[in-house]
Parts: C-alpha cells; sequence; structure tokens
C-alpha cells in the first residue's frame, strides 16, 4: 500500500508515523524525521497603539516571525528593527529599536517619539522576511510649560507701528499646546535714554 498526500504543518522533530492494519496486521512504525520551515513574514499580534502625549511611551509592540502558514518560528533569535514608516514631520523614534526575538517573538516596550503629528506609522523589519506595519495614529503636545516668541519685532520707525509679533505656549519638545489658552502678559523694558 502507498499512502500519499501527508502534510505536517508544525516544524518539529523526531517525528514518527505508526500504521495500523484493520485486519490484524501487526502495527508498524517509521524511522525518526524531522519537519523544518522557513520563516517568511512578521506578525504584530500586540493591540492598537492610540494617540499618545509626545514623549510618552507608546504601548508595547509585540510581534512574532512566523512560516508561510503562520506557526511561530519558535527557535528564531533574529534582531528585530523598528522605525517610522509615515509622517511628514521626520521625527525621530526613541528608545530600543532594535530587540532579539526570543523564541521567536520581539517586543519594543519603550519606544516614544517626541514631535507631535497626525498619522504616524511604524514598521517591523527582519532580514529577508516581509515586514509587517502598524495602525496609524497621532502623538499630540503635551501641556505648554515655555511661552517662546515665533516672530521676533523688528526695528521699527518711532512713528509706526511694530509689526506683529507671534508668540507660540509649547510643550518641552517644542510642540504648540493647541488646547493652551492663555494669555500674554507684555513687560515692557528698555536701555533707551528717558526724554
Amino acid at each position: 500500500a502507498t499512502v500519499s498526500g501527508l502534510q505536517i504543518n508544525l516544524v518539529g522533530n523526531n517525528y514518527q508515523l505508526e500504521f495500523e492494519s484493520d485486519s490484524g496486521l501487526t502495527s508498524t512504525e517509521s524511522v525518526p524525521f524531522d519537519i523544518t520551515d522557513i520563516p517568511t513574514q512578521i506578525v504584530i499580534t500586540s493591540g492598537t497603539i492610540n494617540t499618545t502625549v509626545a514623549g510618552t511611551t507608546l504601548a508595547d509592540i509585540v510581534v512574532e516571525l512566523r512560516y508561510a502558514n503562520n506557526n511561530v518560528d519558535l527557535t528564531n533569535n533574529s534582531n528585530v528593527t523598528i522605525m517610522v514608516n509615515t509622517n511628514p514631520s521626520s521625527p525621530n523614534l526613541m528608545g530600543t529599536t532594535t530587540v532579539q526575538a526570543v523564541n521567536g517573538i520581539a517586543t519594543f516596550d519603550d519606544l516614544s517619539i517626541q514631535e507631535a503629528g497626525s498619522n504616524y506609522t511604524l514598521t517591523i523589519s527582519s532580514g529577508v522576511l516581509t515586514t509587517d506595519t502598524t495602525n496609524s495614529f497621532d502623538i499630540v503636545a503635551g501641556a505648554a510649560t515655555n511661552l517662546v516668541i515665533t516672530t521676533q519685532p523688528v526695528d521699527t520707525n518711532a512713528t509706526n507701528v511694530i509689526p506683529d509679533i507671534t508668540l507660540e505656549a509649547q510643550d518641552q519638545y517644542g510642540n504648540v499646546d493647541l488646547n493652551n489658552n492663555s494669555m500674554a502678559c507684555l513687560l515692557y523694558t528698555s536701555d533707551a535714554a528717558d526724554e
């Protein structure tokens, strides 16, 4: 008899097949054999990243290194890297951006972005494996800590109005706090001679 079409989709060592007969013949076992495969993809298994305040640690990002059949490569301890994929402000991704997988699983748990912006996405890669990308999320400014002049006064004739001076309420990373409605108070100083 020939047995064909068998498939085992779980990588492992020392598999054996046992055959029995319905006519009472003594059963028999095959020699041990291994099932091997090559990992092909990275899959993000953690939840979504929500809107986060600038400089605050993002939610943990957990990824698995998987075979084409979606089983995790439990022997894979490769380095895995994460980077900002899209956002026009070209921010720096702070924290540990390359980690070593353990038994096919890698966790990024100390990442943060200091630049406020919309629709950030992060892409995870490892060697030739197919990458995966997070959901899009926003980074918003924290509470303002500084009042910053963004348009300085210019030399002006005494008979003219000084051109507009622009100020921003910024958080510690230089992001504008759009929720800050504070009033700016002008304190006048001068080294001009009294007239």
